[in-house]
């Protein structure tokens, strides 16, 4: 993880939090209460954006391959584990 990073300093984050913030204003109008299952669905959508993107910087880390004999310069790779199937 970037040093003294987190992920509320992301801009794309701050991004999503609004739009979880119109979301749940919009859907909040009589439209929408009528039709609880579709609102807790754009409700669900919109807050999962911004915890993905939350999980992403958080999750990720940091590995060195092995050191070999030869020497080469340490490259280090970035592995997201949210990228992970099971």
């Amino acid at each position: 993880m970037p040093t003294g990073k987190r992920f509320e300093d992301l801009h794309v984050w701050q991004a999503a939090r609004e739009l979880v913030r119109m979301v749940y204003e919009d859907s909040g109008q009589l439209e929408f209460s009528r039709d609880f299952a579709l609102k807790d669905q754009i409700r669900r959508a919109a807050v999962s954006v911004m915890s993905n993107i939350a999980e992403g910087l958080t999750i990720s880390y940091l590995v060195k391959p092995h050191h070999s004999a030869v020497k080469e310069p340490t490259v280090e790779y970035k592995i997201d584990l949210s990228d992970l199937s099971y």
